[in-house]
Parts: structure tokens; sequence; C-alpha cells
């Protein structure tokens, strides 16, 4: 099991990560891409959140 901050840091190593380009886009391809972007980190932060309450839930569970 990851320790929570590597969870947690998981969107924003994804956010930074970019593949090479071959040229300029297009706007409407611009457009499409950061789109497809906001979705993808939108996902990744809903995870993130579900990830911490079970966490904090399983410390919460553990204290006696």
């Amino acid at each position: 099991m990851r320790p929570i901050s590597a969870v947690i840091a998981l969107p924003a190593r994804l956010a930074n990560s970019r593949p090479a380009t071959t040229g300029p886009k297009l706007p409407h391809e611009r457009q499409a891409d950061e789109d497809a972007e906001r979705l993808a980190r939108a996902v990744l932060v809903e995870r993130v959140v579900a990830l911490q309450a079970e966490h904090h839930a399983d410390e919460q569970a553990r204290t006696p």
C-alpha cells in the first residue's frame, strides 16, 4: 500500500508530464486537448479525495 502522500502527489505529477509535440496545434485541437486534460485532472482529484476519506476512516478505526 502506498502512503497517502504518494497518492496526493499523483495528480501533480500527471499534470506536469506532457508528451513531446510535433508542431503547433490548430485552435480546435488545442481546445480538445485542454478539455481532455481538465477532465482527467478532475477525475484524479475526485479519486484523491475519496482515498483521503478512506485513509482518514482507516486511521480513526485504528485509534483505540
